[in-house]
């Protein structure tokens, strides 16, 4: 079948690009349990954005694709890895666990990082 001149052209939304959409939107109406960044004390996301950085990687912060699970990248030495963690098990926990994994030991300051 050929397409239409608005399909070429990015002009009418694909399926895909409607899945997404309505995969977002029923996700921000069931938003009990829901993972979200904003939960997380900001100093610990910091803490693992300078370390990585520090050690010349990168890091991404995301979620999967249903949304009900946190996804962080760290691409670090040309390897990447992603960690997975589920909103039971504590975000503010697992990034302070990445944090001391990278660096090989707890922070010396402040461990409340708020």
């Amino acid at each position: 079948m050929k397409k239409k001149y608005g399909d070429q052209n990015g002009l009418n939304e694909s399926e895909t690009a409607r899945n997404f959409r309505e995969r977002r939107a029923s996700r921000s109406q069931s938003n009990t349990g829901q993972p979200d960044y904003a939960k997380a004390t900001p100093g610990w996301i910091l803490a693992v954005i300078v370390e990585v950085t520090r050690q010349g990687g990168a890091v991404r912060f995301g979620y999967s694709r249903d949304g009900g699970i946190y996804v962080i990248g760290v691409y670090l030495a040309g390897e990447m890895e992603n960690i997975y963690i589920k909103e039971s098990e504590g975000l503010d926990t697992k990034l302070e666990e990445l944090y001391n994994d990278l660096t090989g030991s707890p922070p010396t300051n402040d461990t409340s990082r708020t």
